[in-house]
């Protein structure tokens, strides 16, 4: 500085490692061409289930688009350094790349890149710089040329990347895209379809992505990085070596590499942090230092500003996010339905619910959704659109095409309804969503739920006890709340079956004083059997009449299934030759253990059962879904039936809505098959008896004796006539005769049907007198009892 006296500084020679051999050279960038082409070929298979490593388009893709690219910008970066070096007379002669021929990983894929390393010949800390200002503009040279070449190629390769997901073997890598290469390819691809395409990256925009990472990394002030180089020549030797500087450069590399740990778990960035670490604290400060032959010369402010602002901005821009790379998580899920379990809707208005059909994974599919309400509701005039844009809509039940869903377009459902004005019909209902997408089969159940001051507060009566045992089912107790919005006036309950009273409240009872009101109701000896039923449950309304004459009728279901399939612990064994078969077990016919809304849904999902012995044998805890083989062609077909749950018989028409025809609860008992008018029935627990002449076969290998239970208020002898029940032998048949006895229909109620107690069958014989105040209607002693 002008002023001071000139001093000289004598220093040794600097120790200089002479460059490799030519040969060496050529053979170290060759050997990082095949690894990266290699690479290359894993990524394009990792991206294609069909394509194998050695390929001929996978091999001259990976050629053309990775090894090729990726090879020739490191070689031209490696020129433009030892150019521009050599212009200040610094010889830095040229990079040695390092690659691998494969993708590394552990658990999860996290190096994709083949590139780990690039190595200089020399220690270029021991070679003479002229000065501050060359020393920045050389470091600067290598990171900002591998940034500007990865850059073009990203942006190339991203035109190149389909939107579309290829044909995964895995699950797709994902690259975080730096803000750099989102900001310009904003202009040309929007932001979802980026982030899309970066899950499946071209091999060319993977070349590019490798470059700028490799870039960025080299701006790191890691001692023996570029980056270490710049911050010398920016802040001066002298700075350098201070030691409050020296302590805050290792706490930053200490607090990034536990930062990254912590926040992250992409291990390359501890092991750069944790180097610079390790470099910084092991290494002699000077030694890290590059030698200046005019150390002394300052940096003009100008040029230091500039070069400091354009490393940071590099940094910031290009910074490639705490999880570089990722694997895609869910990729191989379908559609999610987010939607509400409950909605309220509005009495005498018209009432819509708009649904997104969202995929989580990202292979797009074709959307079939079917919807139906459990149990109907006529007058709510309920319409499913599945395209909001077109004005087609279909009345429930119906089934409708959703279109095709995909990342980037989502299906839309919507359903409007005009609910009745009326209380008696404003029952709460479910709304059942099936939502098929290829082989899987997803449902969702929406309570719909009218909003009144006085409703139910779900469409069905919660049998109370063990629906198993016969104790239980002969007096059966069901229970339902009311839910009360609003203030309301006492009432009555009341039910219009004979063989039902109200039990809760005491002497039936309405008294609001509270926003729920618990009701019970008990059913007489055969009261189960007598309740009206369809596919959606048995129907058992409940009325209400308040104290001012208004009334509500809420027709609420029961929640289980009531006809009974006898399990036996032997099994059921079907005969192709014999006629004792019932109508639902016949050839193609489909079979399911369980129940809801995904019971028969999956198309295509039920297989014949194995073979043993030369029998068809189907154990359902074993397999869920059967396909029932040709039995008329004489083959036998066994049953192993758990003693409990419920058992779906799938309906075949293709054009149904509801997928299930028939429910069974499955109890225990004998393998007896009944014969009533002409009708073969296997589950006949708890079916009425309508026809009084039954014939008894037995599939079994022991006999089987039948019970005869009576039950009601009227005499049995008034009631019924000559019962005849035989014992049934093995593969024998046996009639049963039920007589009747002088009471008329229109004063006794008579119930017939077979029900199953701890494993054997019982013949119930049920009269209940239906007109008490008529004296000798229902028989002798009738009055006095």
């Amino acid at each position: 500085r002008e002023g001071d006296p000139w001093s000289i500084s004598l220093i040794p020679e600097p120790y200089d490692i002479p460059a490799l051999p030519r040969r060496l050279q050529y053979a170290a960038w060759m050997l990082t061409f095949l690894f990266s082409w290699a690479s290359g070929a894993a990524w394009v298979t990792h991206q294609n289930a069909e394509a194998q490593l050695l390929d001929a388009w996978v091999l001259e893709r990976a050629f053309a688009s990775f090894a090729l690219p990726l090879t020739g910008a490191l070689l031209l970066v490696s020129s433009i350094r030892k150019r521009v070096a050599a212009r200040f007379a610094v010889d830095t002669d040229h990079l040695l790349p390092v690659a691998v021929p494969f993708i590394i990983q552990t658990s999860t894929p996290f190096w994709p890149f083949s590139l780990i390393g690039l190595l200089n010949q020399r220690n270029l800390e021991q070679l003479p710089w002229p000065n501050r200002l060359r020393l920045a503009q050389v470091s600067l040279v290598m990171p900002l040329a591998l940034l500007t070449l990865g850059l073009l190629y990203t942006l190339a390769g991203l035109l190149f990347t389909p939107t579309t997901a290829p044909a995964l073997r895995e699950a797709p890598i994902q690259i975080q895209l730096n803000a750099l290469v989102q900001l310009l390819s904003l202009s040309f691809i929007p932001l979802d379809v980026l982030a899309l395409r970066s899950a499946w990256l071209h091999p060319l925009a993977l070349a590019g992505q490798t470059l700028m990472l490799f870039g960025w990394l080299l701006l790191i002030p890691v001692p023996g990085f570029p980056g270490h180089r710049l911050l010398t020549a920016l802040l001066g030797p002298e700075r350098m070596l201070q030691q409050p500087l020296q302590l805050s450069m290792l706490g930053l590399f200490m607090l990034a590499a536990m930062f990254s740990l912590v926040i992250s778990d992409f291990m390359p960035w501890f092991i750069v942090f944790a180097l610079g670490a390790w470099r910084t604290f092991n290494q002699d400060a000077g030694q890290n230092l590059p030698l200046l032959l005019d150390e002394v010369a300052p940096l003009e402010p100008p040029a230091q500003m500039r070069l400091a602002a354009l490393a940071v901005f590099a940094l910031l821009i290009a910074f490639p996010g705490m999880q570089a790379v990722a694997p895609v998580a869910d990729w191989e899920e379908g559609v999610a339905l987010d939607w509400p379990d409950e909605i309220d809707w509005a009495a005498g208005e018209q009432n819509s619910l708009e649904l997104t059909i969202d995929l989580i994974g990202v292979h797009g599919r074709d959307v079939l959704v079917s919807a139906w309400l459990s149990p109907p509701r006529d007058g709510w005039n309920v319409t499913l659109t599945c395209d909001p844009g077109s004005a087609a809509n279909h009345s429930l039940p119906t089934t409708c095409s959703a279109g095709h869903v995909d990342p980037l377009s989502d299906g839309e459902l919507l359903i409007e309804a005009v609910l009745p004005s009326d209380g008696s019909e404003l029952t709460p209902t479910d709304l059942v969503l099936l939502v098929r997408e290829g082989m899987q089969v997803r449902s969702h159940t929406i309570r719909l739920v009218p909003v009144t001051d006085l409703r139910p507060s779900g469409p069905d009566w919660k049998f109370e006890g063990d629906w198993g045992t016969y104790a239980a089912r002969s007096l059966p107790l069901l229970c339902s709340n009311i839910s009360i919005s609003a203030d309301s006036m006492p009432g009555n309950l009341s039910l219009a079956h004979p063989l039902w009273t109200v039990e809760t409240p005491p002497d039936s009872a309405f008294n609001p004083v509270s926003d729920s009101h618990m009701v019970c109701v008990r059913g007489a000896e055969g009261a189960l059997v007598a309740l009206e039923r369809d596919v959606h449950g048995a129907l058992l309304p409940l009325t209400l009449t308040l104290d001012d004459g208004s009334a509500f009728t809420w027709p609420l279901r029961l929640d289980v299934p009531l006809a009974l399939l006898p399990s036996p612990v032997l099994g059921w064994h079907a005969h192709g030759e014999q006629m004792w078969i019932p109508a639902w077990l016949h050839t193609a016919a489909e079979l399911e253990l369980g129940e809801g809304e995904l019971a028969c849904s999956r198309t295509d999902a039920a297989r014949e059962p194995g073979i043993v012995d030369g029998v068809y044998v189907w154990e359902a805890y074993k397999q869920a879904m059967m396909r029932v083989p040709d039995l008329v062609s004489g083959a036998n077909l066994s049953l192993l039936l758990p003693a409990e749950g419920v058992l779906a018989v799938c309906d075949g028409d293709a054009d149904a809505v509801l997928p299930v025809s028939q429910y069974f609860s499955l109890v225990p008992g004998p393998a007896l098959a009944i014969g009533v008018g002409g009708e073969i029935e296997w589950g006949w627990g708890g079916i009425a008896l309508l026809d009084k002449d039954v014939e008894l076969f037995n599939l079994g290998d022991e006999n089987i004796t039948i019970q005869v239970r009576y039950s009601g208020d009227v005499r049995s002898d008034f009631a019924w006539g000559d019962v005849l029940v035989s014992t049934v032998h093995p593969g024998e048949v046996e009639p049963m005769t039920i007589g009747v006895g002088p009471a008329t229909d229109d004063a006794v109620l008579r119930l017939a049907w077979l029900d199953l107690d701890n494993g054997a069958a019982v013949l119930n014989l049920a009269a209940h007198c239906l007109t008490p105040e008529v004296v000798g209607d229902c028989g002798p002693g009738f009055d006095e009892g």
